[in-house]
């Protein structure tokens, strides 16, 4: 019944099944074989069993992410408690404040407001990012410090071998936090950034003229192991990338040297601003990907955390923090809006740094957000509206 509908109407009726079988962002990069085989009812691609891997020695990741659904009695439970406590407090803190009039009793002095309080109580009693440790079973401990919050989850997928495809945004985190996935697997980590003029030997090397192999940092991590990263994946050339296919799948891999065997501990992932399925409002110059090689990759959203924004731009005084929450406030009016515009966590991270050395916050908006936009807009951003 399904067959005749369009990827749209499809889409609409994945986001009506009870539960969704996905995100809302994942059914909204989904290709039209993907949303007929969840409304078809299909079960998952079991994982088959992987060769024992650096990440699988990892005994504890503390903390625990929290699932959608939360288990009573569990540390998860208790993060958020925690997490719905530091609102209340909040709450409870503000009110005399917000709501003084009503709160007086005969012979008692009225609250005023006082912004300087207010901005202490708030970065009193708000939630803070958490620090990730990361146990192995050698007793040895990696700090990673306070991650993305689907950072446990990349974990877990490097622990599998299975390659990671994170999409997100602009600034969102993905080098960072595929630099951050080597150093908590004891690793090294390499990238390549690719594109339309990316070649087959930019990836797997090639003959000079003497008959010289050259390798590249993808040969090296297969070689010897460590973590790789395919940044920009859906800016290249989808063909070209149709080499990557034989790296995750089976074992071996053909180079101009001849065939070599993939290192137990090298692992493959990919960042980019789309899930692959073509360009969108925002990122327009982003190409659809072929499915041969998507479907080697697991999809994780990684959207902005603004939750650890102020750590990752440095925002440690009242004036920077003061600065990221005007950016934060300008990314959820665009959002809102729906403008092509891009307000992201690198405007926050060159932005504490401009304002540290001197520079006005309007210069840095206009410099980082507003450029190229005309009045009227810059006022729609302002007013969010």
């Amino acid at each position: 019944m399904y067959t005749n509908m369009t990827v749209s109407e499809l889409r609409k009726e994945c986001r009506s099944m009870n539960p969704p079988p996905a995100t809302g962002v994942a059914i909204s990069g989904a290709n039209k074989d993907m949303l007929l085989g969840w409304l078809d009812g299909k079960e998952p691609e079991t994982i088959p069993e992987t060769i024992p891997f650096a990440a699988s020695r990892i005994s504890e990741v503390v903390p625990e992410t929290i699932p959608e659904v939360v288990p009573e009695n569990t540390p998860a439970k208790k993060n958020l408690v925690e997490a719905n406590n530091a609102f209340s407090n909040l709450q409870q803190a503000l009110e005399p404040f917000l709501n003084g009039a009503e709160l007086k009793q005969p012979g008692e002095h009225n609250p005023e407001i006082d912004e300087a309080r207010i901005k202490e109580l708030i970065k009193e009693h708000s939630p803070k990012p958490k620090s990730i440790t990361i146990k192995h079973f050698d007793g040895s401990k990696v700090e990673v410090g306070a991650q993305h919050k689907n950072f446990s989850q990349l974990l877990l997928l490097a622990s599998q071998r299975i390659p990671a495809f994170l999409a997100g945004p602009s600034g969102s985190g993905k080098t960072h936090a595929a630099k951050q996935l080597a150093e908590a697997l004891k690793l090294p980590f390499s990238a390549i950034s690719v594109g339309p003029l990316t070649t087959e030997a930019k990836l797997l090397g090639y003959n000079d003229v003497n008959g010289v192999y050259h390798e590249t940092e993808l040969i090296k991590r297969i070689k010897h192991g460590g973590v790789f990263l395919i940044d920009e994946a859906d800016a290249g050339n989808a063909g070209v990338l149709t080499v990557l296919n034989m790296v995750m799948s089976n074992g071996v891999v053909a180079t101009p040297e001849g065939m070599i065997e993939v290192h137990p501990d090298f692992y493959i992932m990919a960042g980019a601003n789309t899930y692959g399925t073509g360009a969108d409002r925002q990122y327009v110059g982003r190409v659809q990907l072929d499915e041969a090689t998507l479907k080697r990759f697991f999809a994780v959203e990684w959207e902005i955390d603004e939750a650890i924004e102020n750590e990752i731009a440095g925002a440690d005084d009242d004036a920077s923090i003061a600065l990221v929450a005007k950016i934060q406030e300008l990314r959820a009016n665009v959002n809102r809006l729906k403008l092509r515009v891009t307000v992201s966590p690198r405007d926050s991270k060159y932005g504490v740094r401009l304002l540290k050395a001197g520079m006005k916050q309007k210069d840095i908006l206009k410099g980082l957000i507003y450029k190229n936009l005309d009045q009227a807009t810059i006022t729609k951003i302002e007013k969010g509206e």
